[in-house]
């Protein structure tokens, strides 16, 4: 539904992974940067933070049904 300004802004935003691993446990750290500042943006952005919320409550479902 943002595709018809977020997918042409230059530049884009970023998204950063990283992955740490203590006693066999792995943590997860995402940053998503480059949002801009107007309304529609930061609509954008919630909507975007909600999705990488349940994309994570999916990710650790998964894994514990996998255990």
């Amino acid at each position: 539904m943002f595709k018809h300004f977020a997918n042409d802004a230059d530049p884009l935003t970023h998204v950063c992974v990283s992955f740490i691993e203590n006693d066999c446990v792995t943590t997860i750290h995402l940053i998503h940067s480059g949002w801009r500042s107007t309304l529609e943006w930061e609509e954008a952005r919630v909507w975007q933070e909600q999705a990488w919320n349940a994309a994570f409550k999916n990710l650790q479902r998964n894994i514990n049904e996998s255990e």
